[in-house]
């Protein structure tokens, strides 16, 4: 715990220029248009491309393959600000950031440099199965891929894909005979079909689709290879950090709305901040902020230093999806009546935490996971 307060305190000058470079863009370009980007289908294209200059997309992807070259703590940094300012536009962006991860992760050097320019500009989506689920042998996969002269043609379906209508290539799991490969597939209409479109309460700019892939046929430039265990689970310690972070930065964010809020209120002739009751609550989620930003930072440097810990990222997603919407709801409850109302904003992050949320492993499932590893460890 020490070492992720020690490293919130040691983030060097480039890092804090960077999350104060982000932190401005996002509170002059997201922040003041978050409530209309609600009833939003999409980002705009302008929007897009000052995200892509602002390096956060392809923030961790080398230097060589177009991208800054910064490391997750930097990732972090910058996403979190995003968060902070709209949750629905900031997931649009990871599911880009975690297909772009796949790709730089998987992909050889010819495909990173293909792909890398290809993305520039535009959006990625990816199956959110594969942020979902924490087992490769469970992982959902209805689509099958069948080599063909040289070719792989893929049909099947997939429940969640994200940012299913405005994504430029998706990264999709697929059956090849007994093993499970990722693919590269371009988003043309003619070949995906969008059927189903998940509600997402006022989240709508962030989609999440139902999708019916008919016979795309692809070369082997767009094959990543095989998915096994030890890449799910690095892909998975980098969903759990960017996820964490999302949704710590959304908690600060109600917070300060809180504070802000139990300030300018009075009762009984005084600020409502100066009431006990509302002082513990404010209390506790400042704690629940802080924690959850040191465990979480130090994760990030523990990828960065090529030390990652599948599980300690699961401890970490854990702790942050075990306390989020209780804390969350305790800032609407500061509010009061207030809480439930759209002209404050407490009322809207509460409702985009429980929607993310459910694009996560259930708690439950991650403690399994979590108990069974330590049960293994410590085998006498």
């Amino acid at each position: 715990m020490l070492e992720g307060i020690t490293l919130i305190m040691l983030l060097a000058h480039e890092q804090i220029e960077l999350q104060t470079c982000a932190k401005e863009f996002a509170g002059r370009e997201i922040l003041p248009l978050a409530s209309d980007l609600e009833s939003c289908d999409q980002l705009k294209p302008s929007l897009v491309k000052s995200l892509w200059e602002l390096g956060c997309f392809n923030l961790t992807v080398n230097e060589e393959f177009g991208g800054l070259g910064l490391g997750f703590v930097d990732q972090s940094l910058v996403l979190g600000e995003l968060a902070y300012a709209c949750l629905g536009v900031n997931q649009v962006v990871l599911s880009s950031i975690l297909a772009l991860n796949l790709l730089n992760s998987l992909g050889d050097q010819q495909q990173k440099k293909t792909f890398n320019q290809s993305f520039t500009d535009s959006l990625a989506g990816y199956d959110l199965n594969l942020s979902k689920t924490l087992d490769l042998n469970s992982l959902p996969v209805n689509v099958t891929a069948v080599e063909k002269n040289g070719m792989v043609e893929i049909s099947g379906t997939i429940d969640y894909l994200t940012n299913a209508k405005v994504a430029k290539y998706f990264v999709v799991p697929a059956r090849l005979d007994k093993t499970v490969k990722l693919y590269i597939i371009e988003n043309n209409p003619v070949n995906i079909e969008v059927t189903r479109s998940y509600n997402t309460f006022g989240k709508r700019i962030h989609q999440v689709s139902g999708v019916q892939i008919k016979n795309v046929v692809i070369d082997s430039s767009c094959d990543l290879g095989t998915l096994d265990e030890k890449k799910i689970e690095s892909f998975l310690t980098r969903s759990n950090l960017l996820y964490g972070i999302s949704l710590k930065a959304a908690l600060n964010r109600a917070l300060d709305e809180s504070v802000t809020y139990a300030q300018q209120r009075h009762t009984f002739g005084k600020p409502i901040k100066d009431h006990q009751g509302v002082t513990f609550m404010l209390s506790d989620m400042a704690k629940h902020v802080n924690i959850s930003e040191s465990i979480l930072l130090n994760l990030a440097s523990q990828i960065d230093c090529f030390k990652e810990d599948y599980v300690y990222s699961l401890n970490a997603l854990s702790f942050v999806l075990q306390s989020i919407e209780a804390q969350a709801l305790n800032a609407v409850q500061i509010l009061g009546g207030y809480g439930y109302c759209k002209e404050y904003k407490v009322e809207k992050i509460l409702r985009d935490i429980k929607t993310s949320v459910l694009e996560l492993p259930r708690i439950s499932e991650i403690n399994t996971v979590i108990g069974q590893n330590y049960c293994q460890k410590n085998i006498l």
